[in-house]
């Protein structure tokens, strides 16, 4: 899915190229599109196609439907352009767009204003259900039930990582962000509270010590779970930095150095988003230490 959300950006753009010169293509099909054949344009998706067929209806919205039938067409499993358009079903197209949403959303949000994470208002928590009933006692014993069965979906730490337990994994992983959620939203730590000796076992250091063995024992496997795995987390946190502005501190903080292991493993074409979002979490940091050390010099 990442592969196709990175296509689908450079295929609108492309469009989006031509329209603003008034020009409706009007026959869009995979084969309008080719690589750039020079080493610096290996990563470029060129449109090459302009013998069109267009008649007097067609519209630029005509050129976006195209796209997305092209878009849909790679991510199922037809083994020709023609197969495809034979066999084409909206019912069955419609998921694929629909499970992409979130995935567009954070991405072209960070993109375009660098503010991705802190704008998604609706529903900032995710459903917790039952969860919300238990007591402290129990959702830490829930915790590390659910750390220890993602201990043995993970298997021997010097082996590869089975990919039948990677849809489990990441499931689980939701169960621990969701219990997780339930234990930061009763912390009844203050921001006016000073740091304590027992810092590393406030919530946010010990939620970020169990994602950081999770994100160091999927650092080896496929890309495709490197993304979802640093993509949930990333999203997760940048939640809880817009939720509870108490721990900004340490939300930023890991924030960086998600942002950062996401823009290591980017193809070159998904590199500057992430070169940004890093940017705008630094220039967060800074500003939050500088008014840590205004406050300081306060009280002093």
């Amino acid at each position: 899915m990442q592969n196709l959300l990175l296509l689908a950006d450079q295929l609108v753009s492309r469009l989006e190229f031509i329209h603003s010169r008034n020009i409706i293509h009007g026959n869009l099909n995979p084969l309008s599109f080719a690589f750039g054949g020079s080493v610096w344009q290996k990563q470029q998706v060129l449109l090459v196609d302009f013998n069109t067929d267009s008649g007097p209806d067609s519209t630029a919205r005509n050129d976006l439907l195209a796209v997305g039938q092209i878009l849909s067409y790679f991510y199922s499993s037809a083994d020709s352009w023609d197969q495809y358009q034979q066999q084409q079903n909206q019912e069955a197209t419609a998921p694929i767009f629909h499970d992409a949403h979130y995935d567009l959303v954070l991405h072209l949000e960070i993109a375009l204003d660098l503010k991705g994470p802190r704008v998604m208002r609706d529903n900032i928590l995710p459903k917790i259900g039952a969860l919300s009933a238990m007591k402290n006692a129990d959702l830490f014993g829930r915790l590390d039930t659910t750390l220890s069965h993602i201990g043995q979906l993970c298997g021997d730490p010097t082996s590869p990582l089975p990919s039948k337990a990677w849809p489990e994994l990441l499931d689980t992983l939701d169960d621990l962000l969701f219990v997780y959620t339930i234990l930061i939203s009763r912390d009844r730590r203050s921001s006016e509270k000073k740091l304590q000796v027992m810092e590393a076992y406030h919530l946010p250091n010990r939620l970020w010590r169990d994602l950081q063995w999770l994100l160091k024992r999927t650092d080896n496997v496929s890309g495709a779970l490197q993304f979802a795995v640093i993509g949930k987390t990333y999203h997760f946190i940048a939640t809880l930095y817009e939720a509870y502005p108490s721990s900004r501190a340490f939300w930023v903080r890991y924030l960086l150095v998600l942002a950062r292991a996401r823009k290591d493993i980017e193809p070159i074409c998904g590199k500057s988003a992430w070169t940004q979002a890093i940017s705008f979490w630094q220039d967060v940091s800074n500003k939050l230490k500088s008014e840590r050390a205004f406050q300081s010099r306060r009280e002093c």
